[in-house]
C-alpha cells in the first residue's frame, strides 16, 4: 500500500508543478502525507513477475 500511495503522491506532485504550484512542502503539510510515503516517492520499482 505504501508503494501505491507513493505513486499517487508522485503523480499529484507532477500535476501541481505543471499547473505552476511548485511549493510541495505546503502540499505535504496540507494533505498530511506521512513520512513513510514520502520516503518512497519517485523510486523506481520492479514489478513482480
Amino acid at each position: 500500500m505504501l508503494d501505491d500511495a507513493a505513486d499517487l503522491v508522485w503523480a499529484f506532485m507532477i500535476q501541481r508543478e505543471l499547473c505552476g504550484f511548485r511549493n510541495w512542502e505546503a502540499m505535504v503539510k496540507d494533505y498530511r502525507i506521512p513520512r513513510e510515503v514520502l520516503n518512497r516517492v519517485g523510486q523506481v520499482r520492479r514489478k513482480a513477475d
